[in-house]
This record gives C-alpha cells, structure tokens and sequence, in this order.
C-alpha cells in the first residue's frame, strides 16, 4: 500500500459543512422585521471563530473589519431608533396642538354666536329661531340656548346680527303742539 503524501503547501481544507453548534447561523431565529440585530451578529461571530479551520485560521485584518462593521451596525440602530423616538414625540406634540387649537376655536366660534340671530334646530328635529342667549360647552361641542331651547352648533343653518327695532318717525318727543 502506497501512501500519497502532498507537499506542505498543498494542504487540504477540512469540509466543516457538516459540524454545527448549538448556535449556528441555521438555527439563529430571525426577527419579525426578518433582519439580524447584534446579537446574531455576536453569535455569528462566535460560531466562526469557534469552527475555524485551524490550519487557516481568520485573519486580524477580518477579525477588525467585523467588529468594526458591528460597531457601525449598532450606531446605526441607535441613531435609528433616536430618529423615531423623536418622530414619535413630533406626531405627539402636532397632535396635542391641533386637538387644543381644535377645542379653541370651538370656544371662540361659540362665544361669537352670543347675541346673534340664529336659525337651526333643536334636538327633537324643530326649527328653533332666536337670539342666542348663551353657549354651554360640553364633551360633544358648544351648545347654543335660544329662547330655552339647546341647539348644537353643527346644527345652526342661518346666522345673523339681530334686526333692530324700527322707530316711527312720528313718535312724540314729550313736547306737545300749541
């Protein structure tokens, strides 16, 4: 029997496809967003350095430019997840703007209406007419009261300045005509 024997530099690689670890990258669960974070990167890592080939182990220069692509990796996420925070409490705030500017222009447009001659209708359907007296305001809007009766401002279809009363010109001023 002939033993083959290679020369030094001719060295065989050993096939390490078929020894897996408790955490290799087939068994790595992936995220709802179907991305890896860092630690499945830190896992990979590991794993590889744990299989190497030790005849051909990684070199320095590989090693530093994966640390180097996690460091990036995570100041990425972090100005990412900075980014939405701040998104986040932008849409808070325009929110909570619009709502108070929402709720006082109500308060405004339901003040205007006091002393004014309305036309709308009441909660029962009736037409209701009449100066608005004054302006109750609850969780469902402004409510104007006419002559007794509440009339939702969503509900108002005419507004008017109140018609002043006519005088005759031919009223007695207190003096009498001799």
């Amino acid at each position: 029997m002939a033993w083959n024997y290679l020369p030094r530099k001719e060295t065989k690689k050993m096939n390490l496809e078929g020894i897996s670890s408790g955490n290799s990258q087939s068994q790595i669960q992936k995220k709802d967003n179907q991305t890896l974070d860092k630690d499945d990167f830190l896992k990979l890592l590991v794993t590889q350095l744990k299989y190497q080939d030790p005849l051909n182990p990684m070199q320095d220069k590989e090693f530093i430019a994966q640390t180097a692509q996690f460091s990036t990796l995570e100041q990425m996420q972090n100005l990412n997840k900075t980014f939405e925070n701040g998104i986040e409490s932008l849409l808070v705030s325009q929110y909570e703007l619009l709502s108070s500017f929402s709720s006082w222009q109500s308060t405004l447009g339901g003040l205007s209406l006091i002393g004014k001659e309305i036309i709308g209708q009441d909660a029962d359907g009736e037409s209701v007419n009449g100066i608005v007296e004054k302006v109750r305001f609850t969780d469902k809007g402004p409510i104007a009261l006419i002559n007794g009766k509440e009339v939702k401002i969503s509900d108002i279809t005419e507004i008017g300045n109140p018609i002043a009363p006519v005088e005759n010109a031919d009223s007695n001023t207190g003096e009498e005509n001799e």
